[in-house]
């Protein structure tokens, strides 16, 4: 975490600990999205074959081969740990480019509706 002031960064967030499953590879992380000091949305998408081994050497160097599906999680940097994660594969998207928040709908206030967009608006 960087501090926005001084631009230096405080603190190292590993979400692979955070996640709790162990020897799982979380995938490309394609888009953060804050809500506050507390609460961290972020889209992963699922590590995909490569011509350019380079790239994902790593992942034969010790890490597993068990790779998690594209997917958003919600993470709490309190208490460190995963609190919710949404798959997006069975919803007929592969990557999420970007996590933007939508302005309530005076539906739930106070509360964030995630919509994950693929070329068009797609809300889950």
């Amino acid at each position: 975490m960087a501090n926005r002031k001084t631009l230096q960064v405080e603190e190292t967030i590993d979400l692979n600990q955070m996640n709790g499953q162990s020897g799982q590879v979380l995938g490309w992380c394609r888009g953060v999205l804050p809500l506050d000091e507390r609460w961290l949305w972020v889209g992963f998408h699922r590590v995909r074959p490569t011509k350019f081994v380079e790239n994902v050497s790593w992942i034969k160097n010790g890490q597993s081969q068990r790779h998690k599906p594209s997917h958003v999680a919600l993470y709490d940097l309190q208490r460190k740990r995963c609190e919710q994660e949404i798959e997006l594969e069975p919803h007929g998207i592969g990557v999420a480019f970007s996590l933007l928040p939508v302005p309530d709908a005076g539906d739930q206030p106070g509360r964030i509706r995630l919509t994950i967009s693929r070329g068009r608006a797609t809300s889950l």
